[in-house]
């Protein structure tokens, strides 16, 4: 297959392995199989059950799960509290996170798991391969968050501890596990592009603009400016969600709810970007501007000026 696409390196390139309930349990499955290509794993909703021995210790793993499991997906929650102390008895690189608000869905958990893969890219891609992880390059925290010590051997089997890459993934799992999400600290790392303007009927000049996903909290709103001052803030031209550009449905596009209903026959187009500029003065050139804004309310840098002569 690798050969007849073109693309033979797909035959060895390594794998950073991410599910979801069924998708979980494969991940891990094939950490078993394959833990020379595999990276890391982040596991949500999902234990290893009867091949919980078969974690090989070699391969960073975090288990993510939804306080509310604990009830409705009871078998779930009991293979995860089996795998996940059986595996660190026997030194594993395992980590466990309990989202408080979620029951068997992915809610926020992204937003944990970003960071933990980029860590564990960061640790182990190599020009030569996947390097070995050392034990001792992480940190240790307690599945509750906030007590993160340095690496002792001492620890490295101790049951009630989590093994993580870094101090700031350890942050990030002391405020997931307390409140279903994770600060980004990062703003957008792409100014929008493609700048363009035009003239309406009306006398008013119509900025559009296009834009790439923040992937770590997404697009809350965008901020227009006019000769370097801040215009307005766009966020749709509907009403998505609490006047934001991308909608709260755990992911990273703007969809509104009605294209989630079973029944709805609702026709969704993507939102347009753009700004309405009212009241300038004809003959007057302008300089517009645009910038991202993430659910941190962290903005990105502005896009390229546009020079616009107002007829």
């Amino acid at each position: 297959m690798a050969d007849g696409s073109g693309h033979p390196e797909i035959a060895s390139a390594p794998w950073a392995l991410w599910g979801h309930s069924g998708g979980a349990y494969w991940s891990l499955r094939m950490a078993c199989l394959f833990p020379d290509r595999t990276v890391a794993v982040v596991a949500r909703s999902n234990g290893l059950k009867e091949h919980a021995a078969e974690l090989p210790t070699s391969v960073p793993v975090i288990f993510i799960y939804g306080v509310r499991e604990k009830e409705e997906f009871k078998g779930i929650v009991d293979s995860i509290n089996e795998t996940f102390p059986a595996s660190r008895a026997r030194g594993a690189l395992a980590a466990m996170a309990v989202d408080p608000e979620s029951s068997h869905d992915c809610r926020h958990s992204r937003l944990l798991a970003i960071p933990y893969l980029d860590a564990c890219l960061s640790m182990r891609l190599g020009p030569d391969g996947l390097r070995n992880v050392d034990p001792a390059s992480g940190v240790f925290t307690g599945t509750a968050g906030g007590d993160v010590r340095e690496y002792d051997p001492q620890l490295q089997d101790d049951e009630s501890m989590s093994w993580l890459p870094d101090a700031r993934v350890a942050k990030a799992l002391a405020e997931y596990v307390s409140t279903g999400r994770v600060t980004d600290t990062t703003p957008p790392d792409h100014a929008p592009t493609e700048l363009a303007a035009h003239a309406n009927g009306d006398g008013s000049v119509e900025p559009t603009w296009k834009a790439r996903a923040d992937v770590d909290s997404g697009i809350k709103t965008f901020n227009v400016y006019r000769d370097g001052e801040l215009l307005g803030s766009y966020a749709g031209d509907a009403a998505y969600h609490d006047g934001a550009f991308q909608s709260g449905n755990y992911g990273d596009d703007p969809l509104p709810d009605a294209l989630y209903q079973s029944n709805s026959d609702y026709t969704w187009e993507p939102p347009a970007m753009r700004f309405v500029d009212r009241g300038l003065t004809p003959g007057e050139t302008y300089s517009y501007a645009v910038s991202t804004v993430n659910w941190s309310d962290l903005e990105s840098a502005r896009s390229a000026p546009l020079t616009y002569a107002h007829a």
